[in-house]
């Protein structure tokens, strides 16, 4: 019998990770932070126990769009170090944690999300604009496409090859030309009622043409891939 109560009691510990049989801290219930701010209402942020400061800061972000770099907690007048735990600190829900702002830190953060929107726009440039265009395969296949014109015709040529699984060399036409691998589709000035031909090279081509030269049956587009 006493065998078994120690098993028991073993047990018991292994569950709960203490010998005193008290639950995990992990385990424990989230609980909500009361925001005290020296100007506005207070503000609230659901944590968990186990989160780390850090952690709890960057849900004050998500929460209250406030720049997690530019947050600064307190309790009891005391500065809370990121790499502490909510539960180090004994906060329990509706605990009050004293919130201001590093006014400095703020103009950094809001000078590196306009750095950050300028470089997206220049990137967005450089792709250049976006086009409809149908490409019309040797099999007798037409595929939507839309991709930007600054793309190179070997881009292009690539993107189908891997969509298509097409092992197989083959020339883009527009037009009636050839299309250089190195020029970009800008150069072509293709519409979205530009018929592009994707034309495979030397006697496979010629073979999939006679094949295909008697069917008479309509080809449905596929689904519109972007590029």
């Amino acid at each position: 019998e006493t065998l078994n109560l120690e098993t028991n009691r073993s047990l018991k510990q292994v569950k709960t990770g203490n010998e005193g049989g008290t639950e995990l801290a992990s385990e424990a219930q989230p609980i909500k932070l009361k925001l005290v701010r020296a100007e506005g209402d207070p503000l609230e942020v659901e944590v968990n126990p186990t989160d780390t400061v850090a952690q709890a800061r960057l849900k004050i972000e998500e929460a209250h769009k406030i720049p997690n770099s530019a947050i600064l907690l307190k309790l009891n007048g005391q500065m809370l170090f990121p790499i502490k735990r909510i539960q180090d600190y004994g906060m329990e829900n509706g605990s009050e944690v004293e919130l201001s702002v590093d006014q400095r830190m703020l103009e950094i953060a809001k000078e590196n999300l306009e750095e950050e929107a300028k470089n997206a726009k220049r990137q967005q440039e450089a792709l250049g604009e976006k086009i409809n265009c149908k490409v019309y395969l040797s099999t007798g296949e037409k595929i939507a496409f839309k991709i930007y014109d600054e793309k190179t015709v070997k881009d292009f040529i690539k993107v189908i090859k891997d969509q298509e699984e097409i092992d197989d060399p083959f020339d883009l036409i527009v037009r009636g030309k050839v299309c250089e691998e190195s020029t970009k589709l800008v150069q072509y000035d293709i519409k979205s009622d530009t018929p592009v031909i994707a034309k495979m090279k030397g006697e496979i081509h010629l073979q999939l043409k006679r094949a295909f030269s008697n069917q008479n049956t309509d080809v449905a587009i596929k689904p519109t891939k972007t590029v």
